[in-house]
């Protein structure tokens, strides 16, 4: 039997999807010129892929894991996180030890089926980060869509 890859048929980020994306966000990063290191995961915050560009500090290799899981569990881009302290949601930043509530991290979405896995990224400034991480985003999306 083949496998599916094709995001209406899958709850979760495949291997293939996950190299995607990572591939997408180290393009991005080699042309704004940073170092990062990027890891992609599935929906329930595991690593499917992970990549570390040549000089991106070892600090960033757990920086960016923390950022896909964080993203994943949340259902939301880390930086919003810390954002909705201040209404019903306060404190959340606080509940779980191994979350990062700064830029970086987004999960990724279809709409049949809701969020499928995160990627994070960590090794440029948060401005850059989110740069690296909306090209990933923008491959993955560019990818199903292709498949109709």
């Amino acid at each position: 039997m083949e496998a599916r890859t094709d995001l209406t048929e899958t709850t979760s980020m495949t291997l293939k999807q996950a190299e995607l994306a990572v591939e997408a966000a180290e393009a991005k990063a080699k042309e704004i010129g940073t170092a990062v290191s990027i890891a992609a995961g599935n929906t329930s915050g595991y690593i499917k892929t992970f990549r570390r560009i040549d000089r991106a500090g070892v600090a960033t290799i757990d920086i960016a894991i923390k950022k896909a899981k964080t993203s994943v569990l949340f259902k939301m881009e880390t930086q919003l996180i810390g954002e909705h302290s201040g209404d019903d949601l306060y404190g959340i930043e606080s509940s779980y030890s191994h979350r990062i509530t700064f830029a970086g991290g987004i999960p990724l979405r279809s709409k049949s089926i809701g969020v499928f896995g995160a990627a994070g990224v960590s090794g440029g400034v948060a401005t850059e980060d989110y740069a690296v991480d909306q090209a990933r985003k923008s491959a993955v999306d560019d990818a199903r869509k292709a498949r109709g």
